[in-house]
């Protein structure tokens, strides 16, 4: 039976950008690995504005997302640049995203100018949980 192998085969990255974006899913998985120990450590608290959810989740998606993008790229047309653009692209303004969403996480405060949110102190997030 072959189709294990081959599938294995399918899945190695052929030209270069998509081993750019497979090592940002992997570094986005370990984030996501790390938030989820906090997560735990925390106490499981799974909702709020800024529980260590929102950057657990992100980091999966992101992770999932440059890794769909990598295999993609690498199965179109051979244009180099094209290719190392995009994955770039990608790259950056999605470690951005994710980056704000988790520093905003653990500094206990939403980045948002939203007048309606109450912003609190600048503890550390484990202290004003209970609140």
């Amino acid at each position: 039976m072959s189709y294990p192998p081959a599938f294995a085969n399918d899945l190695r990255p052929v030209r270069r950008p998509a081993p750019t974006l497979y090592a940002g899913a992997i570094l986005w998985l370990f984030s996501a690995a790390v938030h989820a120990g906090v997560l735990v450590l925390d106490g499981w608290q799974w909702s709020g504005s800024v529980s260590f959810r929102k950057p657990l989740v992100f980091s999966i998606s992101i992770a999932l997302l440059l890794a769909t993008v990598g295999w993609v790229i690498d199965r179109l047309p051979d244009r180099p640049r094209l290719a190392s653009a995009l994955a770039w692209t990608f790259l950056v303004s999605s470690s951005i995203e994710v980056g704000l969403i988790a520093m905003q996480t653990w500094r206990g405060r939403l980045i948002s100018m939203s007048s309606k949110q109450a912003t609190r102190s600048s503890s550390p997030p484990w202290e004003h949980r209970s609140r």
